[in-house]
């Protein structure tokens, strides 16, 4: 009897069949393998703002000081009364000065902001008894890691990435003491630890005090804020800056949204 030929087999997929289940195989593996470095990605940016919130809160170095010691540490929620008081005092009769609800404002976001930005205080004890703390605070400044967390509309913004000083200040009884040169090193200690590479800040052109503070610690003038028609009687400001190392900054959690898993 003669047999019939019906082609392939049915059982088989023809080519184009083949190459279809193929690819989408390959296309498969290949968004499985995204997705476990997309999870990979955030888990490891998720551990790294973990230790470095950590870090912020809990940031503590002394300075020695003629007759005593300064201890400079991470801004708690005790501290906001006297910081209110130091801020408010140091830029009274200031274009600076600002309502005291607003100072408070400011320092109770340093305490939630983190870590987008952190405030640093500094307290003085006698010498040979770092437990013996006066009530008041002697100095405080606060450090910014994103836009978010500083002042907006200023005329010579520093780079979003950029970590930011600002509302620096001294009680001033205890000026010409050294404590803001301390106050500056241990904003730069805390930067470097957590990956930072700079600091950026602004000075007014006319306050050459703290212009010579900061060129004497390594700050360098990188733009002026140009005259204006409508504010000629407001203070021109310096945008500065300090590098503290060179290479890429490892702040990038500060400005990068985690990448969904």
């Amino acid at each position: 009897m003669q047999r019939i030929s019906l082609g392939a087999s049915s059982d088989r997929p023809a080519p184009r069949l083949r190459t279809l289940k193929l690819r989408h195989r390959r296309e498969e593996k290949s968004r499985r393998g995204v997705s476990v470095v997309n999870a990979a990605q955030a888990d490891k940016q998720a551990t790294q703002r973990t230790e470095v919130e950590h870090l912020l809160k809990t940031f503590s170095t002394q300075k020695q000081l003629e007759g005593g010691v300064l201890k400079i540490r991470s801004l708690e929620g005790k501290d906001i009364n006297n910081g209110v008081a130091l801020l408010a005092s140091a830029f009274e009769s200031t274009l600076q000065s600002k309502p005291t609800v607003l100072v408070k404002k400011l320092l109770l976001q340093c305490l939630t902001e983190v870590p987008g930005g952190v405030c640093l205080v500094a307290e003085l004890s006698s010498e040979g008894d770092p437990n013996d703390v006066e009530q008041t605070l002697v100095g405080i400044v606060a450090l910014s890691f994103t836009p978010s967390t500083r002042e907006a509309d200023v005329p010579i913004p520093c780079p979003d990435s950029a970590t930011y000083l600002s509302s620096m200040a001294v009680a001033a009884n205890q000026r010409r003491r050294g404590i803001a040169s301390h106050l500056l090193m241990a904003c730069e200690e805390l930067l470097q630890a957590i990956g930072g590479v700079d600091i950026w800040l602004h000075v007014q052109m006319e306050d050459q005090s703290a212009r010579s503070l900061y060129t004497s610690a390594g700050y360098a003038d990188q733009a002026t804020e140009p005259t204006s028609f409508f504010f000629k009687n407001r203070p021109r400001k310096i945008l500065m800056q300090k590098v503290l190392r060179e290479g890429s900054n490892a702040l990038t959690w500060a400005n990068e949204e985690v990448p969904e898993s």
